[in-house]
């Protein structure tokens, strides 16, 4: 049995192995499903990042115990690989570890589909950029990622020295948010932001900072403050722009207002490095 999963413009296929397990056989991009081999196409609507998913399955040849799980797999998939090619990384990562099949085979597949970057910004996306808690040692991106570094201090600055883009989420937006909302025809603030994907981002060192020596501050295209980087990624890119490095930003995911605050505005910064950085 086949199945193809198109998120965005991009085509994957998955076969089942003679011994019941799910792999790739392909990636395609400008590619449709073939829906006349197709016994039932499902279409996902994620409406908050404007991104499509279908999902096909071929023809019933066979029995396979494991077919049910690998359909919750492929549903899962369509969720998480969305999102990540949006650019709303957190995001990606909370489902991973918390909403996800946690089967070894599963994240191996999961990691070829990703590739090693993709895992690497995961990893560090959430392992430094959450609040709660938790044993890192134990969590699928930190599998996905190849396991916990024997100094996670070090690979963090070693992986933003190197990245030449990353997306993270804007930390502290909600004690703002009031400047960003959209006006009613009465006059009366709505529900919904004015702030769309696509955005321009001025990305700010603020030195005089007198709660974070390594704040590095988001600032929307009218010049009115976002909020900012993450606390534990900004002690790693903070040192990098004071050596001469620049970051552009970009707004690329505004998720629903039902998300919680620091959930909601997701940017990617390209790195401007210094000349013999």
């Amino acid at each position: 049995m086949d199945f193809w999963l198109k998120v965005s413009d991009r085509l994957y296929r998955f076969v089942e192995t003679r011994s019941g397990l799910l792999d790739i056989d392909s990636v395609e991009d400008g590619r449709d499903i073939p829906e006349k081999l197709a016994l039932r196409v499902e279409d996902f609507d994620f409406d908050e990042i404007g991104m499509r998913a279908k999902l096909a399955l071929s023809q019933l040849d066979n029995s396979c115990a494991m077919r049910s799980l690998h359909y919750r797999f492929l549903v899962k998939c369509a969720k998480v690989l969305s999102y990540f090619q949006v650019g709303a990384v957190y995001k990606v990562g909370v489902w991973i570890n918390f909403d996800f099949v946690s089967d070894s085979s599963y994240l191996s597949l999961l990691r070829n589909i990703l590739g090693e970057g993709g895992c690497k910004e995961i990893f560090f996306e959430y392992s430094l950029g959450t609040f709660e808690d938790v044993d890192l040692s134990k969590l699928n991106t930190t599998y996905l990622a190849g396991g916990l570094p024997r100094d996670l201090d070090e690979a963090a600055y070693e992986w933003y020295r190197g990245a030449s883009e990353f997306r993270t989420r804007v930390i502290g937006f909600g004690y703002r948010k009031d400047r960003f909302v959209e006006l009613a025809d009465c006059g009366v603030k709505s529900e919904r932001l004015r702030i769309k994907p696509g955005d321009r981002v001025s990305v700010i060192r603020e030195h005089e900072n007198s709660h974070d020596a390594n704040a590095v501050a988001f600032l929307w295209k009218n010049g009115e403050k976002l909020g900012y980087l993450r606390r534990d990624i900004a002690r790693f890119v903070a040192p990098l722009m004071d050596r001469g490095r620049l970051y552009f930003g970009e707004i690329v995911a505004v998720l629903d207002r039902y998300r919680n605050d620091d959930d909601r505005l997701h940017v990617k910064l390209v790195s401007q490095a210094k000349e013999g950085e």
